[in-house]
C-alpha cells in the first residue's frame, strides 16, 4: 500500500497517547513484540506511523477475538500447587 504525501504521520508520542501507554512502552514493543504495535516507517532517525496503516492495524484488532492480548509461554520451573 502506497503512502500519500498528504497523509498524516503519527509520532511515537501520538501513538502512545492513542493507545494509552507510555512512549517507552511503544518503543519497547517495536523491538520486543512488533506484532503488538502498528506498522511504521523510519524517516531519518524518526519513527513515524502512517494514519492509514494505524487504522488498518486497529481494525484487525477489533475484528480479532483476542485483540492484542497474546498468551505468553511460561518459562522456568512450574509452580507447586
Amino acid at each position: 500500500m502506497a503512502i500519500s504525501i498528504e497523509e498524516k504521520l503519527y509520532t511515537i508520542e501520538e501513538v502512545a497517547e492513542k493507545l494509552r501507554v507510555t512512549p517507552a512502552a511503544v518503543r519497547a514493543r517495536l523491538i520486543l513484540r512488533p506484532r503488538e504495535i502498528p506498522p511504521s516507517i523510519l524517516i531519518g532517525r524518526r519513527r513515524l506511523f502512517p494514519e492509514s496503516r494505524y487504522r488498518e492495524w486497529l481494525a484487525t484488532l477489533v475484528d480479532s477475538p483476542a485483540g492484542i492480548a497474546v498468551e505468553k509461554e511460561r518459562v522456568g520451573r512450574p509452580r507447586a500447587r
